[in-house]
């Protein structure tokens, strides 16, 4: 049996080496490497597996045939279905109403699978054109060429222009019947407005209400009534009622106050001239002479009125007016 190896320092002294448990640690760190690595490897190839599959319930399909497509829709939905909707011409069901399925009633299928409702698009026939927006000529024409029989209907519009076609009866896409009539909708402007009733209202009110019902302000004529207060509706014209177009004037008879008469100036005119002017001015001359010398200038001529010039009097009032006359 040979020595043990020893180890020499420099600083202590001579160590004797075991090489036996040296190998034994070695031996125990390869073993733990080892079972690391299998398990890590086992685990690896477990997840490699297929997992076991969830089986979800099957759920009896139902017949949805006769429904409309909302309604359709709601009940295979909650089944937790997915709902896809095709359109196909049907001479015998109304639109928009299923009248098939795929797959068919009575299938087992699990939530999410995908269903396919057929509903009808109405009979097989000719597309209705779209017209909107064209002339009414024009749209009569299109539509007549595509098989169709127009059929034009004026249409009041607030903001179409009148003669252009608003749209149509079937509307455009629609299918109809070679031959079928369609009514081409064309717009004749705005409605017809009706005359509020406004008598006895105060005006300001009378005119807020035709505001409202789009018609125009006319001329206003004020008329003096004794046993009324002054700013009441008497009548109007049109009356209550009528109908017109939008924005026709409307004329409205008021209350207003009692008339009244401006004097005009009259000094330094001569007589006649003054006269003609109170005359004119609904008002009476009172002519009071006043002699003046031969060869005066006044002579004839207005040397002072009765009342200021500008005052507001009611009609009829006399105004005297003082009137040179030369003497001798």
């Amino acid at each position: 049996m040979s020595a043990a190896p020893v180890r020499r320092s420099a600083t202590g002294p001579p160590e004797v080496v075991d090489g036996t448990r040296s190998r034994l640690k070695l031996t125990l760190g390869i073993g733990v490497v080892a079972a690391l690595l299998g398990l890590a490897i086992v685990q690896f190839v477990a997840q490699l597996q297929p997992k076991e599959s969830v089986e979800l319930a099957r759920l009896e399909l139902p017949s949805v045939a006769g429904l409309d497509i909302a309604g359709a829709r709601g009940q295979l939905e909650a089944l937790g279905l997915v709902v896809n909707v095709l359109f196909r011409p049907n001479e015998s069901v109304a639109k928009g109403a299923v009248f098939a399925q795929d797959p068919l009633a009575g299938r087992l299928l699990q939530q999410g699978d995908v269903v396919r409702i057929i509903a009808s698009d109405g009979p097989l026939g000719q597309s209705v054109p779209a017209v909107s927006g064209q002339q009414a000529l024009d749209a009569t024409a299109v539509i007549s060429a595509a098989g169709l029989t127009p059929q034009t209907v004026d249409t009041p519009h607030e903001s179409i222009r009148v003669g252009e076609v608003i749209g149509t009866n079937p509307a455009a896409g629609s299918r109809a019947p070679a031959g079928a009539a369609v009514q081409v909708l064309v717009s004749s402007g705005p409605a017809p407005r009706t005359v509020p009733a406004m008598v006895n209202l105060p005006l300001a009110q009378a005119l807020v209400e035709l505001g409202r019902s789009g018609l125009a302000v006319g001329t206003i004529r004020k008329v003096h009534r004794e046993d009324q207060p002054e700013g009441v509706v008497l009548s109007t014209s049109p009356a209550a009622g009528a109908a017109i177009p939008k924005d026709t004037p409307v004329e409205i008879e008021v209350t207003g106050p009692a008339p009244t008469a401006e004097v005009p100036y009259l000094a330094g005119l001569s007589q006649g001239t003054a006269e003609s002017l109170l005359k004119a001015a609904d008002l009476v001359a009172k002519v009071v002479p006043v002699p003046v010398a031969a060869g005066d200038l006044n002579a004839g001529r207005v040397l002072s009125q009765g009342m200021p010039p500008g005052a507001e009097v009611a009609p009829g009032t006399t105004v005297e007016i003082s009137v040179a006359v030369a003497s001798g």
